[in-house]
């Protein structure tokens, strides 16, 4: 598996001087576009960039190679490159165009496909980014209501989750981690079974090996493995290659997992979804359900000095950094005694350097950093 970097030059600022650009090398079928240059290359690299922002994809720079190494937060790695274009405007002595390439090197292709449109319509200005992080619409909900022959059925996958997690195979905790993701989205599962989903987790021995891996980097005490961290490497000695990369999606795995359940259970309309579906079982969501399901885990500060951990990596592993602020935040909003530790880890230099590099490169990121600023906890954290 190839690890997401570009080699020796990389740079935090795409800046590309036309002269320096080579012709393509090889024969192109697909993903490329000739685009003239009306203006200066820096307008189309710029419109590249802004593209990249909003859809929150991460970026290292080449400006040597005139190359883009770039990774979206579903860990599809592609590149973009730009090269010397032919003569557009047959009236010009000179060159007056660039052929932008962009080449996946591994991930989905549908998501690579969007991406791919979404850059090549960006570079001539044709169409703006849309902004992502938009308000979901929920899958549509069945008429059924919530029989106990589903809720058995939903126990039993839980528990063979439960039982995968502790395998000592990684591809079997990743496709238990990928389900969980899948079950706890309200926007790709039905709502009904993400909300029930979302509070077996917190009430399973679910919740204690992802928080596990988080502070330990293992499921559960006799896992055996050869690396285990507590937050993601600062650099790539640490890990390499193959296993550095599955480290990170184990990590956006559970991350996204923790954030998913908790969000579900404390949106304000849980309960009526709870009610509507689950009246047998009597439960009720108050805002004091969050400090119960952490009341008993003595790893609450570290999970949180995890988290924070986790947040002030952000220009290495900004899309990590995204779904450790959404936790972050929950908790801070919702666990009294979470809002008191945050309070006292001195963040507020750490969110304020994230949100600097986010409104430059990274819309996700600013989005999930602007909770703590505009929570009715806001003054709270400025100490005001």
């Amino acid at each position: 598996m190839e690890e997401f970097k570009i080699g020796r030059h990389i740079e935090d600022e795409w800046v590309i001087n036309y002269n320096q650009l080579q012709p393509v090398p090889y024969p192109l079928k697909s993903g490329f576009r000739q685009i003239p240059i009306t203006d200066t290359i820096q307008v189309i690299i710029h419109n590249i960039r802004e593209c990249l922002r909003m859809r929150s994809i991460h970026a290292l720079y080449d400006n040597e190679s005139a190359v883009a190494r770039c990774k979206n937060d579903s860990f599809v790695i592609f590149e973009v490159r730009l090269f010397l274009g032919n003569k557009y405007d047959e009236l010009r002595d000179e060159n007056d165009s660039i052929i932008l390439h962009l080449h996946r090197i591994k991930g989905c292709g549908f998501s690579f496909r969007d991406e791919c449109m979404a850059i090549l319509n960006a570079a001539e200005n044709k169409a703006i980014p849309l902004v992502l992080y938009s308000p979901p619409t929920t899958v549509p909900e069945e008429s059924s209501e919530f029989t106990n022959k589903d809720i058995a059925l939903l126990e039993q996958v839980l528990s063979n989750t439960e039982t995968d997690l502790r395998s000592h195979h990684r591809e079997t905790q990743i496709h238990a981690l990928q389900n969980l993701a899948f079950m706890t989205n309200p926007t790709k599962s039905l709502r009904r079974i993400s909300f029930m989903t979302s509070k077996r987790i917190m009430e399973s021995d679910i919740r204690k090996s992802i928080i596990s891996f988080l502070v330990l980097g293992r499921f559960n005490s006799t896992e055996k493995t050869a690396a285990t961290y507590t937050c993601m490497p600062r650099t790539s000695n640490a890990a390499k290659g193959h296993d550095r990369e599955v480290l990170e999606v184990m990590r956006n795995l559970c991350l996204t997992v923790l954030s998913n359940t908790m969000s579900e259970l404390t949106t304000t309309n849980t309960p009526n979804v709870q009610r509507k579906y689950t009246p047998e079982l009597n439960l009720h969501l108050h805002n004091n359900q969050t400090e119960e399901w952490f009341t008993n885990d003595r790893v609450l500060p570290s999970l949180i000095n995890t988290l924070i951990a986790d947040i002030q990596q952000f220009k290495i592993y900004p899309h990590l950094a995204v779904l450790a602020a959404r936790c972050l935040f929950l908790l801070f909003q919702h666990h009294l005694g979470a809002r008191d530790m945050v309070n006292q880890s001195g963040i507020l230099s750490i969110l304020d350097q994230a949100r600097c590099f986010a409104k430059a490169s990274h819309f996700g990121l600013e989005e999930a950093l602007y909770s703590f600023y505009a929570s009715d906890h806001s003054l709270i954290i400025h100490g005001e």
